[in-house]
């Protein structure tokens, strides 16, 4: 999943913005319900600042996976976001990686995962 969201990341924004790690891709895959009763394992991605980039948006259609086009206003975290949209979608996370480390801090994306019981592997930022 790491090298996939790094994938992301290095087409998430401008040469400067990658290179000096401003933008964060990640991924993260979830069993969601199938609508039979029923669950799927599906990947959602998702990118910092506004959301996915309109260059990201083919790797995603081309790898099935569902991206989380525009994030919530005032919520510029890739990680965060596509947690809202899993659980919009009345699923459960179970892995996740991210194009670079995940954020540190009160009600970020590190508390966000270690609160339901994940695991960060690395340090978080900050």
């Amino acid at each position: 999943m790491r090298s996939t969201a790094e994938d992301y990341g290095k087409i998430g924004g401008s040469e400067w913005q990658v290179q000096n790690g401003k933008v964060t891709a990640a991924t993260i895959s979830a069993r969601v319900p199938d609508g039979q009763g029923g669950w799927v394992e599906r990947t959602f991605v998702g990118n910092s600042d506004a959301g996915m980039t309109v260059s990201q948006l083919p790797l995603a259609k081309k790898l099935g996976h569902i991206p989380v086009e525009h994030n919530r206003e005032g919520l510029t975290h890739a990680e965060h976001n596509i947690l809202l949209a899993i659980n919009d979608a009345g699923g459960v996370p179970i892995a996740g990686a991210a194009s670079r480390s995940v954020c540190k801090g009160k009600g970020l994306c590190d508390s966000l995962i270690l609160g339901t019981e994940g695991s960060i592997q690395g340090k978080p930022l900050r």
